[in-house]
């Protein structure tokens, strides 16, 4: 696996070590095709599905169906670690979506988008490659990123 495969995984939040060359190429292709694409932008978000990972497919729906079963359930959504903010969108949207009425539910995200402030000396037995300080760090806009689109989204 090549040094900018590594550095797209980190970026993703995922453990490069747990790819194979060939997992790792598929988000490389992904990547190079999404910026080859002639279509506009605005076109490739809105066929997004065809740009990213059936995993990422996956962990979205996975989330829709946990908003579905809870929709009867009175209380508040809070993500911890809302790291480059797609969950806590999709649970934004889910919302707007399935209970447009609501005006009860919050969803609510905690993160300091600077990654982790130390390791424990007891953390640090794992095998886990995001065990250092700063893992998890986005970029320093992320929370201004997020306001706006949180902004937008109402």
């Amino acid at each position: 696996m090549s040094e900018n495969q590594q550095e797209e995984l980190a970026k993703l939040g995922h453990h490069s070590k747990k790819y194979t060359k060939t997992e790792a190429d598929v988000v490389s292709e992904l990547c190079i095709a999404f910026d080859k694409s002639h279509l506009s932008l605005a076109q490739k978000l809105g066929a997004f599905p065809r740009h990213v990972r059936r995993q990422d497919i996956a962990r979205f729906l996975t989330k829709y169906e946990i908003f579905k079963s809870i929709l009867p359930v009175n209380g508040s959504i809070i993500e911890c670690g809302v790291f480059t903010g797609g969950g806590i969108m999709a649970w934004c949207h889910f919302s707007a979506i399935l209970e447009p009425y609501n005006h009860t539910r919050r969803i609510i995200g905690f993160d300091t988008f600077s990654g982790f402030p130390d390791v424990n000396e007891k953390d640090n037995k794992g095998i886990s490659e995001h065990l250092h300080h700063g893992a998890f760090k986005t970029n320093d806009s992320m929370l201004d990123e997020l306001q706006h689109w949180m902004n937008c989204s109402n």
